[in-house]
């Protein structure tokens, strides 16, 4: 920097741009900054900082319930949200999100949102808060119900998305958007449903319970572990590939996946699984795979052999090949 002249290099190739800033902006970066792609570098007026936009104070009731009478829905429904994350509580303030959320003519996101608060805070029944825009005949309104109860997240919430993902009768997009609302609710029974959701006929609805499932890392190990065992063997799969993606996995989920191995009945999954884990990991059992049976553990070292390999990185099954019918999506 020089004056009104600023030169940027970049990263991956060391070229230099150099510009010059007109007189009447400022430059509002510093010499050693690191720049990111469109990030702004000179203005005529001085940025807002994070600290500049943050409310310092907390607002009372008073001036929430103020805000609840504005015309501005963008208002109304900040102000429900906060009270909820706030977890914000008093009889006027339960009265007057009640009072949005049965207005009729009230913005429906208002209304979901007051909906939200009033179970997650209130302690009131999701079933009936929720039951009516579920069943609206708008799909966005049944959409963004689902997103909602996940908002409130509550196990009453948790039981209704399961039913949503499960029912194959509903539209795939109720489905989706519960398998994402589980994913992000993040208990046992919310993990146990995606799991489930690996025997799905629909392909698709297979995938985002994977993804969803891969993103909730160690809560969902356990249930993984369990369906290495499942009779099913599309739910055995999934939560074989969930486990692979996971990362790394703790101690006690490696001894539980030996200890599968050394069951009589050892899933073929998990010896795929086992094959597929970085061969550090299983370094301290490779003794006692050994000692299972000679068949298991060159199954074992093949599949690391692969997995090692370079070809592993560019290997796909059958690349364009016709693949069975499975079924109808829904």
């Amino acid at each position: 920097m020089s004056g009104q002249k600023i030169t940027i290099t970049r990263a991956c190739d060391g070229h230099r741009h150099t510009q010059t800033v007109p007189p009447e902006m400022k430059i509002v970066v510093d010499r050693g900054d690191q720049v990111a792609l469109n990030q702004i570098i000179a203005l005529r007026v001085r940025p807002e900082a994070d600290d500049d936009l943050r409310y310092s104070q907390e607002l009372t009731d008073c001036q929430l319930l103020q805000l609840l009478s504005s015309r501005e829905r963008t208002q109304r429904f900040t102000v429900v949200k906060l009270a909820r994350l706030q977890l914000r509580r008093s009889d006027s303030l339960t009265n007057t999100i009640v009072s949005l959320e049965r207005d009729q003519e009230e913005d429906v996101y208002i209304r979901l949102e007051a909906a939200a608060y009033l179970v997650a805070i209130c302690h009131m029944r999701a079933q009936d808060l929720f039951m009516p825009y579920l069943k609206h005949c708008d799909e966005q309104i049944q959409l963004e119900a689902v997103i909602s109860l996940r908002e409130a997240g509550t196990q009453e919430c948790v039981r209704i998305l399961s039913t949503i993902l499960n029912d194959a009768e509903r539209p795939y997009f109720a489905r989706s958007a519960a398998a994402w609302s589980l994913s992000r609710i993040n208990d046992s029974q919310s993990c146990q449903c995606l799991v489930q959701a690996f025997g799905d006929i629909n392909p698709k609805l297979r995938e985002e319970a994977l993804e969803g499932i891969v993103s909730l890392h160690s809560d969902a190990v356990p249930s993984l572990l369990s369906g290495l065992q499942a009779a099913d063997p599309a739910i055995a799969a999934g939560c074989a590939e969930a486990l692979r993606q996971h990362g790394a996995l703790p101690a006690d989920a490696i001894d539980a996946l030996t200890g599968q191995l050394a069951g009589d009945t050892s899933s073929k999954w998990a010896v795929w699984l086992a094959g597929h884990l970085p061969r550090e990991w299983l370094a301290g059992v490779v003794t006692d795979l050994q000692e299972m049976g000679s068949e298991l553990h060159y199954a074992i070292t093949v599949l690391w052999s692969f997995a090692e390999s370079w070809i592993a990185r560019h290997w796909e099954l059958h690349p364009s090949a016709n693949f069975p019918h499975i079924g109808h999506a829904q």
